[in-house]
């Protein structure tokens, strides 16, 4: 049969031009002459490709001129070039589909011809029936889609080696690769299973602004200014009293008599009250600092702070609360 098909393209390329097209025509609206027009275009152009041995493009323009013009005769075309193509069931779908629309307008000895080519490709494809668990679901052989589940029945394959592909929406795809010989007839099953998709993330509205404080001194401000006041105040006591005790100490030392315990004594209580003076002072400095920068986590603060001066008769003291500051000691 391909001997014979260049001649026949020739044939039918004039054929369909001069008579076939324009026979379509019913309407004399000028869109259905657009369209007529565009067929016998795209129909050349398919002949020229296949000449060529483009036989993909060829396809592609012999299957528009057949939308916009349907004409059994283009049917021969695109089953000569799915042949080529060793696309054998495509093939054999077109020569079928020729002889049945063509019917009597196709010449005996050319219904002959193709009917015998139709014997040749159908030892050469395979009957395959896809069963899928869900509806709606694309079933494809080898990328190419054939038809969503359920099929009306078995799909016809070019014999040779297939994958077979289901996929659908919401669910986990699956294939299988199958061998065919010509004239087999076989099932393939596909279980789809769902895909636990997880729940997108609730959007979080935006923060909103915070309300801006009123003016003036707050609760916290003011008890961190109390802390710091107290700590400074306790630093100057403490201070003072370190000086006494300094002075004391230079006395016991320029009198007679002093005993070894006592000079110790008075040394221990000298250097303690000095260290607790440096505390407080230090401590005033760091609690200004924090006021400025967290008054209100100050607010509630209750505080109290004891500190030896080295003698168990002699102690100072500070204690700070939200709403008052006490000094205390004994000298």
């Amino acid at each position: 049969m391909r001997i014979h098909h260049r001649l026949f393209l020739a044939t039918l390329l004039a054929a369909l031009c001069l008579v076939t097209l324009e026979g379509r025509a019913q309407t004399p609206a000028s869109s259905g002459t657009a369209q007529v027009d565009e067929a016998r275009t795209r129909f050349s152009r398919g002949v020229e490709l296949y000449k060529e041995g483009d036989y993909r493009a060829a396809i592609i323009e012999f299957k528009r001129a057949y939308q916009l013009a349907p004409n059994f005769r283009v049917l021969f075309n695109l089953g000569q070039a799915h042949q080529e193509l060793q696309d054998y069931a495509a093939a054999l779908g077109a020569f079928e589909r020729y002889l049945k629309d063509g019917g009597s307008e196709v010449a005996a000895d050319r219904a002959e011809l193709v009917e015998n080519e139709i014997q040749k490709l159908r030892g050469r494809v395979a009957m395959l029936l896809v069963k899928v668990n869900v509806s709606g679901a694309t079933v494809s052989v080898d990328d190419v889609s054939v038809g969503i589940s359920p099929l009306d029945g078995p799909i016809r394959i070019s014999a040779g080696r297939r994958k077979v592909s289901v996929s659908k929406s919401g669910h986990q795809s699956a294939s299988q690769n199958v061998e065919l010989a010509g004239r087999d007839q076989k099932e393939l099953s596909f279980e789809l299973t769902q895909t636990t998709s997880s729940a997108p993330a609730p959007v979080r509205a935006p923060a909103p602004n915070p309300r801006p404080k009123p003016k003036g001194m707050s609760t916290g401000f003011w008890v961190g200014m109390g802390v710091t006041a107290a700590f400074a105040a306790s630093a100057g006591v403490v201070g003072y009293a370190a000086l006494r005790a300094k002075g004391d100490h230079d006395d016991k030392l320029d009198t007679l008599g002093t005993s070894r315990a006592e000079l110790d004594d008075s040394r221990a209580k000298v250097k303690n009250l000095s260290l607790t003076a440096d505390i407080l002072a230090g401590s005033a400095l760091v609690a200004g600092a924090l006021t400025l920068q967290h008054a209100e986590a100050l607010a509630g603060i209750a505080l109290t702070l004891v500190f030896a001066t080295g003698s168990s008769k002699e102690k100072a003291g500070v204690s700070v609360g939200a709403s008052q500051a006490a000094l205390f000691g004994t000298f």
